[in-house]
């Protein structure tokens, strides 16, 4: 007789407590159970996988990926935050699932992929960025508070580097004039911490001629007191 729905999540959830991570056929055996069409299944799951599979197991991101196009929005948030815990830095199946995600129409599937995308992305890249700058613009405060933090870990070092971020600079400037708190407060940060960066480049590189320092030539102001930490959600 087949299982109900409850009771295999709750199989499901026991294997935490009692396999080890990589154990031979158990990550198998949650993949394949995750082919279930019921999101209780398929919730215990992603629960489990980040415990138990290892990084960057490309059956269980493909399943990952596919699962966050589930018609569930809970399935969908599961399927971010696992991508998130078991993505390598450059994935780029994870990263394309991740920025499709990063449109949905859950304002809690969007923050929690622009989180994902901080810490999966390649640093640097187009599609991404451009992902960024439309969390910048996103009617919900948290998600462009997730989309300015993203800033930091995604940007990348030297002239390519600033120009490729060219555009969500112009934007993170608008969110220190933003109607919430806490962005403004982001922005700042964020905006400060990319300036002394500017500085410090900008003090490595001297004129052949002269001997004198480049301006730098990103944000010039002075770094206010950091914002509270942010951590993506668990």
């Amino acid at each position: 007789k087949t299982a109900s729905s409850p009771t295999r999540a709750s199989a499901i959830l026991a294997l935490h407590r009692v396999a080890e991570r990589g154990q031979a056929g158990v990550v198998e055996l949650l993949v394949a159970a995750g082919g279930a069409d019921d999101a209780a299944t398929k919730g215990a799951i992603q629960q489990v996988l980040p415990h138990l599979a290892s990084k960057g197991d490309r059956r269980v991101l493909t399943a990952l990926c596919q699962d966050a196009r589930n018609d569930s929005s809970r399935v969908r948030l599961g399927a971010v935050i696992g991508l998130s815990a078991l993505s390598e830095r450059g994935d780029r199946s994870a990263t394309a699932a991740l920025c499709q995600a990063a449109q949905d129409s859950d304002s809690a599937v969007r923050k929690a992929s622009v989180w994902a995308l901080a810490a999966v992305a390649p640093r640097g890249d187009k599609a991404v960025i451009r992902q960024i700058a439309t969390a910048l613009e996103d009617p919900i405060p948290e998600v462009r508070v997730a989309g300015v933090s993203a800033i930091l870990p995604l940007s990348t070092t030297g002239p390519q580097g600033k120009q490729e971020l060219r555009e969500v600079l112009v934007q993170l400037e608008s969110c220190m004039r933003d109607t919430d708190s806490t962005v403004r407060s982001e922005a700042e940060y964020v905006a400060a911490m990319l300036s002394f960066d500017a500085h410090k480049d900008g003090a490595q590189q001297t004129s052949p001629a002269t001997g004198a320092r480049a301006r730098p030539s990103l944000l010039d102001m002075p770094s206010p007191s950091p914002s509270p930490a942010l951590s993506i959600p668990q």
